[in-house]
């Protein structure tokens, strides 16, 4: 789902409570955004652009924990009574997919600490935020507006490589409900940690920044990063965003896990997804019903999909079959169809639905419940994106 900026809706203009200010102290530069005020010593490397991300997120976990709190309720009424009669292995699922308590979040890549700071007074039910970066100034940093906002009790400093703090959580008791992964340039090499580190039921939010390489300019860099070959389209951005989900959905297979993407954009100069993580063998398998590889024309850009697996079901009899391929946009020359122009072979690709109707429906409701003093910066933006993203979820049912 490509979002093109909205005129005149940059994160300097104001919108809201929540946009950022600048203040200057000596040589210390106070960047407000939201609820949170950072510190800079020095230049500034607050990107103001980035408001929307941030935002965006802030509301994707607000929604996050609402969506915990209503089904830890549904368990709790439906297990209400049952005591210690309850078979073990049904005791056991039920603790599996508890959705109680407040949440834990982890920072990967945290630079100044901004997020995790928005998040400890923007996002309720927080249990804490490790706020992890592999730069001791950046850490530093953090600390000092960790102090500056006073939420010593809920954002903590972490100095290690973003890949080895998440390995050191990926068991069980030590994982985080949600984890962001916002580097610069593409999250590929952090998604095999990141799918680890993430509860049951959790949910990953994952930026990247390369789009040229998603877009199709160096299609060999596509294939070293993200396992997929892609060429320039009408279409690129949807693309950039498919190839991504199938990059962390191929990832999380490999420990029997798998994605239900809830929210996938495209915006200004990135990509940016939010995939809830779940566990289950059965489940993991269909993973491969839901990739293809792509047939395009460089002439008049039309598409056909092929998928790489098929599920045959005979009563309890399940079967995965290699795909019969049935091609209809070549000729007998292996041209297109429609204009005679040379056809692309691109993909494999995530080939289900990007986004999940009812979750961008709650995002919808909770953005125009906010009361004026309370939105988000880029609220109007976020407004737009978002209305935009579920008219298109409705053209494609």
């Amino acid at each position: 789902m490509s979002a093109d900026p909205v005129p005149g809706d940059s994160a300097q203009n104001g919108q809201g409570n929540g946009t950022s200010e600048e203040e200057k102290k000596d040589d210390i530069t106070i960047v407000q955004e939201g609820k949170a005020r950072v510190a800079f010593h020095g230049p500034v490397f607050y990107n103001p652009v980035q408001e929307f991300n941030r935002d965006l997120t802030v509301l994707v976990l607000r929604q996050f924990v609402a969506d915990r709190e209503k089904a830890s309720a549904e368990i709790q009424n439906a297990t209400n009574g049952t005591g210690d009669e309850e078979p073990a292995t049904k005791r056991r699922k039920v603790a599996e997919n508890d959705q109680s308590g407040n949440i834990r979040i982890l920072d990967a890549l945290s630079a100044s600490g901004l997020r995790a700071l928005r998040f400890s007074q923007e996002v309720p039910n927080v249990d804490f935020i490790l706020a992890n970066d592999f730069s001791e100034n950046a850490v530093e940093s953090i600390k000092c507006n960790i102090d500056l906002n006073g939420v010593q009790d809920k954002v903590r400093a972490n100095f290690g490589d973003a890949i080895m703090t998440m390995m050191q959580h990926r068991s069980l008791e030590k994982r985080f409900h949600a984890v962001d992964l916002d580097p610069y340039g593409t999250a590929s090499n952090f998604l095999d940690s990141g799918v680890q580190c993430v509860a049951e039921n959790g949910i990953l939010m994952v930026t990247c920044t390369d789009m040229a390489v998603l877009c199709g300019n160096t299609p060999e860099a596509c294939y070293t990063k993200y396992g997929a070959v892609t060429t320039r389209t009408k279409c690129c951005h949807e693309m950039a965003l498919r190839i991504l989900l199938r990059a962390i959905d191929t990832q999380a297979n490999r420990y029997a896990r798998y994605i239900e993407p809830l929210l996938s954009v495209s915006v200004d100069f990135y990509v940016r997804v939010f995939v809830r993580v779940k566990t289950g063998a059965r489940e993991a398998k269909d993973s491969g019903i839901k990739v293809g590889n792509v047939l395009v024309c460089s002439g008049c850009h039309s598409m056909e999909i092929a998928p790489i697996l098929r599920k045959h079901v005979d009563g309890k009899s399940v079967k995965y079959l290699p795909y019969i391929i049935k091609h209809t946009l070549l000729d007998g020359n292996n041209k297109c169809v429609h204009c005679s122009h040379p056809v692309h072979h691109i993909g494999p690709i995530y080939t289900a639905p990007i986004h999940d109707k009812v979750f961008v429906q709650s995002l919808l409701q909770q953005l125009k419940a906010t009361q004026e003093e309370e939105r988000l910066g880029t609220h109007n933006r976020l407004l737009g994106v978002l209305t935009t993203v579920h008219e298109v979820i409705f053209l494609m049912l």
